[in-house]
């Protein structure tokens, strides 16, 4: 079946800007990982690490130091990869469907391959030269977000933490005071009673004798 030279050429331009696409979807993986805390360019952005943050006073670490992120960082990554390999098999897959009724092109790979280097070594090294500080700002928001938010209870908790002994002491200070004035009320009204029982019997005596 012969295929109409208009739809070849929109099959080569489809092709070249799903190139395009997957130039975008590895940059959104590779942002990922940057916010993850992986650096693509350390020497040119090592004095934002080395800066100590506002109200934290102390630099921000990066999350690829953890030993959890070690181990994690490389499964996400072959993930990734594996995606997005997929993601361009199948696109090409079904650009050549839909355009040329299946019958593979090599021409939609060459296509796709030269759309991916342009928007790699162009946009795509904007985006990754910007990343990172863009990374560190977000990540350093974050971070001083929950640190004011949660600094009053971490106050409150190390002010209690230390003062406790203090308010357990006061606490019994105040419990046993309030015996023993609840016990001294008690004690008088009774020496008041058997006082006033003791008056009345004299009294009584002194009548009986009259």
């Amino acid at each position: 079946m012969a295929i109409s030279p208009i739809l070849l050429l929109w099959l080569l331009v489809c092709s070249f800007f799903f190139g395009t696409a997957v130039g975008v979807l590895n940059d959104v993986f590779r942002l990922s990982r940057v916010l993850l805390g992986v650096r693509y360019s350390k020497r040119r952005w090592e004095g934002l690490y080395r800066m100590p943050l506002p109200f934290l006073k102390r630099p921000l670490r990066s999350s690829a130091d953890s030993p959890t992120a070690r181990k994690l960082l490389p499964v996400l990554i072959f993930f990734q990869d594996v995606l997005l390999f997929v993601f361009a098999a199948v696109g090409t897959v079904v650009l050549n469907y839909y355009f040329n009724h299946g019958r593979f092109r090599i021409f939609t790979v060459l296509a796709v391959l030269v759309g991916f280097l342009i928007y790699y070594f162009t946009v795509g090294r904007l985006v990754m030269l910007l990343s990172e500080p863009l990374a560190f700002f977000v990540r350093a928001c974050v971070r001083l977000t929950v640190f004011l938010a949660f600094r009053p209870f971490a106050i409150f908790f190390d002010f209690f933490g230390k003062n406790v002994k203090k308010i357990k002491e006061n606490i019994k200070k105040t419990i046993a005071n309030r015996r023993k004035k609840v016990y001294n009320i008690g004690k008088r009204k009774e020496m008041m009673r058997q006082a006033t029982q003791g008056f009345l019997e004299i009294t009584k005596k002194r009548r009986a004798n009259e």
